[in-house]
């Protein structure tokens, strides 16, 4: 709660959206082009949001579970599931946004049915 409280008091989440669309634009992509504007954003969040709960997440795995006997992970074998979640996020999501942008930006009036038929 601290840390969203700071977030939205020192209004991270806009200067972060500014320095991404810099980003974009440094990257030679096209300045217009709000997909990899989005995809960028996203990408440094979930990179802030990963090394932000890896402490407690360390944490709960090798101290709590392991207090309790629910612990079976080697350091190794955490790490190497957090790459691989990490991957899949990598390869899973930017289609799934460039679709849902697409869908906001072209839907008209009725994009929120379109978005729900996505969705599902």
């Amino acid at each position: 709660i601290v840390l969203d409280s700071g977030i939205l008091y020192f209004k991270i989440l806009p200067w972060l959206w500014q320095k991404c669309g810099d980003l974009s634009r440094h990257a030679a992509f096209n300045t217009k082009d709000e997909i990899w504007h989005t995809l960028a954003f996203l990408g440094v969040v979930m990179i802030c949001d990963e090394v932000c709960k890896l402490p407690s997440s360390l944490y709960r795995t090798f101290v709590i579970e392991a207090h309790h006997g629910f612990n079976k992970q080697t350091i190794w074998s955490f790490f190497k599931d957090e790459l691989k979640g990490i991957a899949l996020a990598i390869l899973i999501a930017p289609p799934i946004v460039a679709a849902i942008i697409v869908i906001v930006q072209k839907g008209g009036l009725y994009f929120i049915i379109y978005l729900w038929g996505f969705a599902f």
